[in-house]
């Protein structure tokens, strides 16, 4: 081997080498920069995973803690759940007594340097009689003075705060929904302050669009027969507040809390005096006994869906919060014989 063909191996070595260590730079920094730039968020039920989503976009992964189908209510996490938490950079939480279970984390939450947001902070909250399922709160928004078991006089306050269960259902009224969005946004930032901005333009976005959806619902509801719904739960109690509805509801704040024979024959009377031509249904939540009470009143069933659930195959294929609501805003034309 001559000296012109060792100093040509020697070069080419050269170069092949300085290849493949800027290659394996290159690799590093993106996977580098990628993990920087994408914090790890558990939300607890479909909701909050939805809003954080939309705050977060491509600077997130959210994974939604509650299985699909399983009611949030009932919901406790397993060890590994757990372990997914408290290995996460953000924890989403609905509050409201919706995740009793959280209390329990607070020291590790912190301890691991995991922020917690508490969509619900800054909402007025309504609650019920856990005795008399009667609900209570802040004043209809509409003026409505029919909201179901809403209690104002001075007799009800003396009794406001004795065994009271809070309703954790706010995120059905698009307009607390704002208050979500704005929580989250918050937290975001103080998990990652270097994407403040980016975090700040999404949540503007997505209120306006929330904003948009208030509007659809207050037009769509302006010029209706009646504003008496029955449903199969209080999942909707902050709607009926906000768009001044009566509503009446089978089960309690969770859909395991069946009615009494009491609280059944109250219903069907009311279905009955106000000649209530839908009784609701919800996707995750058996049907029996709206279709029930449908059967004795001659009212038909309809669905009316509190989103706390969505299957992957239906998100996948574009069904979110906004279309899901659309949807409840149409049935409740149908339900309330609003003129379209």
């Amino acid at each position: 081997m001559n000296r012109k063909q060792l100093v040509f191996i020697i070069v080419a070595l050269a170069v092949i080498l300085a290849a493949v260590g800027l290659v394996i730079n290159l690799n590093a920094s993106n996977s580098s920069s990628t993990t920087a730039k994408r914090l790890t968020v558990n939300a607890t039920f479909y909701p909050v995973a939805e809003f954080s989503r939309q705050v977060g976009g491509d600077k997130v992964e959210v994974h939604t803690l509650v299985p699909v189908g399983v009611s949030p209510h009932d919901y406790d996490p397993t060890a590994q759940d757990i372990a997914r938490i408290y290995d996460a950079d953000v924890l989403v939480s609905n509050g409201a007594g919706m995740e009793r279970w959280i209390a329990k984390l607070d020291t590790e939450l912190h301890a691991n340097n995991v922020t917690h947001i508490t969509a619900t902070d800054g909402i007025e909250l309504l609650t019920r009689d856990a005795d008399t399922n009667h609900q209570h709160g802040s004043k209809p928004h509409s003026g409505d003075k029919h909201a179901e078991g809403y209690r104002h006089d001075e007799e009800s306050h003396r009794h406001e705060h004795e065994h009271v269960s809070t309703d954790p259902h706010a995120w059905v009224d698009p307009v607390l929904a704002i208050r979500y969005v704005e929580n989250i946004r918050d937290g975001l930032i103080t998990a990652d302050a270097a994407n403040a901005d980016y975090y700040r333009q999404r949540a503007e976005h997505y209120i306006t669009q929330l904003q948009s959806l208030d509007s659809q619902f207050k037009t769509a509801l302006s010029s209706c027969k009646r504003n008496e719904i029955a449903t199969s739960h209080q999942a909707f109690n902050y709607l009926a507040n906000r768009y001044g509805l009566h509503s009446v509801s089978i089960s309690g704040l969770s859909p395991a809390e069946e009615p009494s024979p009491q609280q059944l024959t109250e219903i069907v009377a009311f279905v009955n005096q106000h000649d209530v031509k839908y009784i609701f249904f919800e996707s995750l939540a058996s049907p029996k006994l709206s279709e029930t009470i449908a059967a004795e009143t001659g009212a038909q069933t309809l669905l009316f869906d509190p989103m706390s659930s969505v299957p992957e195959q239906q998100v996948t294929a574009g069904t979110n919060y906004m279309s899901i609501q659309k949807d409840n805003v149409r049935a409740l034309q149908t339900a309330l014989e609003c003129s379209q």
